[in-house]
């Protein structure tokens, strides 16, 4: 009894309180902003659209309690067995998936619709960390030392382009790059990977589906679509408060 007293005051003078509260300021504002955009004058209320925020809230709180009140240590035991699930999920998002918009990416479980590869983000933080657990190098990794983290994320990144789901693929590499980096990756090695994902570009470009590439030109051109995928962009860039205040004539001073 005297232990759990003790880990339950050092979990609550290390909890991060101003980082929750903001959260939750941030929450209480979208909620707001939800329930008075679909509020309904005639019918009196705003639907079931911001009670659904506030249920996801309420299971986001449970979840996050449940994370902090057990040892973190024990979660590297999970990291496989994570791993392997996001694994075979993605496998049957590409067989029993639920298809919109083009790409296939979701099970439908009933009461939601699960996006395996947004897990899976977490299952390469996961597997990452449970492998560079062991001591770094003196003189850190080569690539040539990480053919099992390629060999672990190449799948989860492979499943989630044939879905297809080009952002979220992207998304996954980051995050591995991230972790190796973190992990102890040489410099001169990670330059080396950098050389050779712009190397790959051109290729890459060439199995991009027509949407994909004409989202990146727009990225990159907003105005080759002024009134289409880049009318948002473009509105942002001249809307007033980005633009220089207008100054005032000697004659309408006066």
């Amino acid at each position: 009894m005297e232990r759990a007293v003790q880990i339950d005051r050092r979990l609550i003078s290390h909890f991060a309180w101003t980082l929750f509260f903001l959260s939750l300021v941030f929450v209480a504002v979208g909620v707001t902003t939800i329930y008075s955009a679909n509020f309904d004058m005639a019918a009196g209320h705003a639907g079931p659209l911001p009670v659904r925020q506030v249920t996801w809230l309420g299971l986001g709180l449970i979840a996050m309690i449940t994370a902090i009140s057990f040892d973190y240590h024990y979660i590297d035991r999970l990291a496989y067995p994570f791993y392997g699930a996001m694994l075979l999920l993605l496998t049957l998002v590409l067989v029993i998936g639920h298809s919109g918009g083009g790409s296939q990416r979701w099970i439908n479980l009933g009461f939601f619709r699960l996006q395996p590869s947004e897990p899976a983000k977490l299952a390469i933080v996961l597997v990452m960390a449970k492998y560079f657990q062991t001591d770094e190098p003196p003189r850190g990794y080569f690539l040539r030392d990480l053919w099992v983290p390629f060999a672990l994320v190449g799948p989860l990144v492979i499943l989630t382009l044939v879905q297809p789901d080009l952002g979220t693929a992207i998304i996954l590499g980051i995050v591995f790059i991230s972790m190796i980096l973190m992990g102890g990756l040489r410099l001169r090695s990670f330059a080396y990977l950098v050389g050779a994902g712009l190397a790959f570009l051109p290729i890459g470009w060439h199995f991009l589906k027509q949407y994909q590439r004409n989202r990146i030109l727009t990225f990159l051109d907003p105005d080759r679509d002024p009134l289409g995928a880049g009318y948002h962009v473009i509105r942002q860039r001249l809307s007033p408060r980005h633009a220089k205040p207008a100054r005032l004539s000697t004659g309408a001073a006066h």
